[in-house]
């Protein structure tokens, strides 16, 4: 047996018992390898028997000596990649590390039939190979076609809202609404009222936030709307913190409601009042912010 190249390849051990094919048998052969497109059979074919074989040495146009080799077991080894394949194919390397992936051993053993082989048995057998072959590889075409239609086509059903919808249409740039030391409620303006927020957990931090809302800037966002301080929080005071703010929304000329939330409304309501904030009581619900806070 001659080897043309030396790149990727697939030993089939076969016993050579039995098996003779006169010259117009093997044109006949020859005939249906030139409809077959062997690439095909390489990628798909896992147990290739001993009428394959012969198909794929005609093809290459190896030669092998049979009657050397009478009744014992011997190996053929069948090049990945030919001149026909290599224009239509992937690189030889490529070729070796798809078939390394796919098995750690590439060798299939198969064994010539006890009976006499016979051209017309070998076109019967070839012909209903190529024919469950092509029938997989059409299903399995359709298949794929089938989910990637179904997927298409098929529209992703979009969760719907709980509840009544936002009060307000979220700005997707500058923050609407200013919080003091209450990360709770962020969910709750965000996701339920429509309000993006910004967090602060000191009155300082607070006082720039709101300083720079006043800033020129490159978009059309407006200034806060609301602002939400945490009555609960020992080292915030509503009435400082309420001085500072009414001074700079005074200096720009714009109102701006604040709401102290706690949870003591006995103690917190008044202190809210005094300081010119209005009073909500934790938790803070939708419901109490939708009856609460103006559109």
């Amino acid at each position: 047996m001659t080897q043309e190249d030396n790149g990727p390849h697939v030993s089939v051990e076969i016993e050579n018992s039995k098996f003779e094919l006169h010259k117009k048998d093997n044109m006949r052969i020859m005939k249906l390898t030139q409809q077959t497109e062997f690439k095909k059979i390489l990628e798909s074919k896992v147990d290739i028997n001993l009428k394959i074989a012969k198909i794929l040495t005609n093809a290459l146009n190896w030669k092998i000596d049979f009657s050397a080799f009478k009744g014992c077991k011997y190996t053929m080894t069948f090049p990945l990649v030919s001149e026909g394949i290599k224009q239509a194919g992937p690189s030889p390397q490529d070729k070796y590390e798809e078939y390394k992936n796919r098995n750690e051993s590439n060798s299939i053993q198969t064994h010539a039939n006890n009976n006499l082989i016979t051209a017309k048995g070998i076109d019967e057998d070839i012909e209903e190979e190529i024919k469950n072959l092509s029938k997989n590889q059409y299903e399995d075409q359709q298949n794929a076609q089938n989910v990637e239609s179904n997927r298409s086509i098929v529209p992703l059903e979009t969760p719907k809202p709980k509840g009544p919808p936002p009060m307000f249409i979220k700005s997707t740039c500058c923050g609407q609404a200013l919080l003091l030391s209450l990360k709770e409620l962020v969910g709750t303006l965000e996701d339920n009222i429509g309000l993006r927020c910004d967090e602060a957990y000191l009155e300082d931090s607070a006082i720039r936030f709101l300083k720079d809302c006043f800033k020129p800037k490159k978009c059309s966002c407006q200034p806060y709307k609301f602002i939400f301080v945490d009555m609960d929080d020992p080292t915030i005071s509503i009435k400082r913190f309420m001085t500072t703010v009414v001074a700079i929304t005074k200096e720009q000329g714009v109102s701006i409601l604040v709401y102290g939330c706690g949870t003591n409304e006995n103690r917190a309501r008044p202190q809210c009042t005094q300081a010119g904030a209005e009073f909500l009581k934790k938790p803070v619900t939708p419901d109490a912010l939708r009856v609460t806070l103006p559109q």
